[in-house]
């Protein structure tokens, strides 16, 4: 088993990995699209991707889009990384920041698409503003996605699923899919199969997982 310390001294200068002491960490904004090892269209981001599950399928799905895993945990990251490289996904990279500050890294309409896949529910009131989906971080989803860019989120957690759907309509958001069970909606599909490890625990105690998406607002 390797400890942390190997985790992050592997990646210390890996070249699908930006982070602070990458050359290009301050200004890779505006250069996503050249940075990946293969031409592609659009650009997705998976927030606290944690190993990057969702990435790691959906690269092989879908090999025009680059996928970009974004967390602050490298040793997390490690496995995604691992994944890409024997697997040959040309069309994976990481960002390792928080994700308050992703305005730094990314240019306003430079995102297609952001994937939130069972975040930290943050349930005490005084964690509301670390949310992924609270009233800090939809302003910024919205600036940096394109026009009819889409949030989607997925979470074994009813109560910030529905504190989620009511973050959206308070912020002007075009309603488009949502289910509180997943595995009885057509919306089942959207998944290919992916359970990230949060999600495993979540269905081994017999919890239902909520998903929806939205697009950001006109």
């Amino acid at each position: 088993m390797r400890t942390k310390a190997r985790k992050y001294a592997d990646l210390i200068d890996h070249p699908r990995l930006i982070q602070p002491w990458h050359p290009r960490f301050a200004s890779i904004a505006g250069q996503w699209r050249s940075s990946f090892f293969c031409p592609v269209e659009r650009v997705v981001l998976e927030l606290a991707c944690g190993r990057g599950e969702y990435s790691q399928t959906l690269s092989g799905v879908d090999q025009r889009t680059g996928w970009v895993g974004v967390d602050i945990r490298a040793d997390r990251m490690w496995h995604g990384i691992r994944f890409a490289d024997e697997h040959d996904r040309p069309n994976m990279l990481f960002l390792r920041t928080i994700i308050h500050h992703l305005d730094r890294y990314f240019l306003p309409w430079e995102v297609d698409e952001i994937r939130i896949i069972h975040p930290d529910p943050r349930p005490r009131g005084a964690d509301e503003r670390r949310r992924l989906t609270s009233f800090r971080f939809l302003p910024l989803y919205e600036r940096l996605l394109k026009p009819w860019g889409i949030v989607r989120i997925k979470t074994d957690h009813i109560w910030l699923y529905t504190y989620s759907m009511e973050s959206f309509a308070s912020h002007g958001w075009v309603c488009g899919a949502h289910t509180d069970d997943v595995d009885s909606s057509p919306l089942l599909a959207d998944h290919h199969g992916i359970q990230t490890h949060y999600e495993k625990k979540a269905r081994a105690s017999w919890l239902s997982i909520c998903y929806a998406w939205r697009t950001k607002p006109l």
